[in-house]
């Protein structure tokens, strides 16, 4: 219903203030009724109060570099095929203000994917630039090279997801540096090639309430400081190439876990008496033992 008779605030997807301003816009593809490949306009640069910006299932392919003058505070972009994390560029390399970004591809899109995302992507560094960040999301981006050192500048950031769909070009270890993200609550990397095991430090981070990292082949072993993680909620090391043996401190933490997800590694030994015969084994031992190596030969 844009451009129709009703007051700006009633058109779909358009916040205001109280004033009238726009501060945020929502454009979807369907609803909106967009066709063909489209850049957003250079007009949008006049909504100066905007700060959330909300793009889906749209084939827009570019961003005018007016966008990089506007405070913009929340962007998500969720499948759209044209745009690879380079277009972007106006908005993380804007004012500095972004809180959160998010960009999602996912396998559902119901249309074929841009031969763009073919084109391994590293992660922009110019998203350093926005010291307020608190949520950062790339999803299906075919992300390339490393972890950057730099994400542990972030310390505003409390959720953190790398998500590879099709390949695994992001390599490399997690940088040590993870530990100054004093705010972390979330961390979920999936499907990347990283080595070098699970940084000491990432133990040493209690506030965390999910830790995942899937189908990563990180290596090496889980550590007894496992039980550091006091608040954690939801624990994912699936397929992550983990050895030796499970260590005790697990049982320290498994009455605050709703999931403990450790299948598919190459653990081994004997299950601690302590986890065996803690009230929650019952509930999470075939996600732990399923794909590893135990001695074992019971089910309580």
């Amino acid at each position: 219903n844009w451009c129709s008779e009703k007051p700006v605030r009633e058109w779909y997807g358009v916040q205001t203030d109280e004033n009238s301003f726009v501060t945020g816009l929502q454009i979807c593809g369907d609803l909106n009724k967009l066709a063909g490949r489209v850049s957003l306009p250079l007009e949008i640069g006049c909504l100066k109060n905007l700060s959330s910006l909300w793009i889906e299932k749209t084939n827009v392919d570019s961003f005018p570099e007016v966008i990089a003058s506007l405070d913009i505070e929340v962007f998500r972009s969720w499948q759209n095929p044209y745009l690879t994390l380079s277009e972007y560029k106006p908005i993380y390399d804007g004012a500095g203000t972004l809180k959160e970004f998010e960009v999602v591809l996912s396998t559902d899109l119901g249309y074929e994917i841009s031969d763009q995302f073919n084109i391994p992507q590293p992660i922009p560094s110019e998203l350093l630039k926005n010291k307020g960040l608190k949520t950062l999301l790339l999803e299906g981006c075919n992300l390339s090279g490393n972890i950057p050192s730099w994400i542990g500048e972030l310390t505003a950031l409390e959720s953190l997801v790398l998500y590879n769909l099709w390949t695994t070009n992001l390599t490399g270890e997690i940088p040590s540096t993870i530990g100054n993200l004093k705010n972390l609550r979330g961390l979920r990397l999936f499907n990347l090639e990283l080595s070098g095991g699970i940084p000491e430090e990432l133990y040493a981070m209690p506030q965390l309430v999910s830790l995942e990292i899937d189908s990563c082949n990180i290596g090496g072993t889980l550590s007894p400081a496992i039980g550091n993680l006091i608040n954690l909620v939801w624990l994912n090391l699936r397929d992550a190439g983990l050895t030796g043996e499970l260590p005790v401190e697990l049982a320290n933490i498994m009455d605050n876990l709703y999931s403990c997800m450790l299948d598919g590694n190459n653990l081994s030994g004997q299950i601690p008496d302590e986890i065996r015969k803690h009230p929650k084994w019952r509930q999470f031992w075939t996600s732990i033992i399923d794909g590893n190596q135990f001695n074992i030969t019971y089910k309580d």
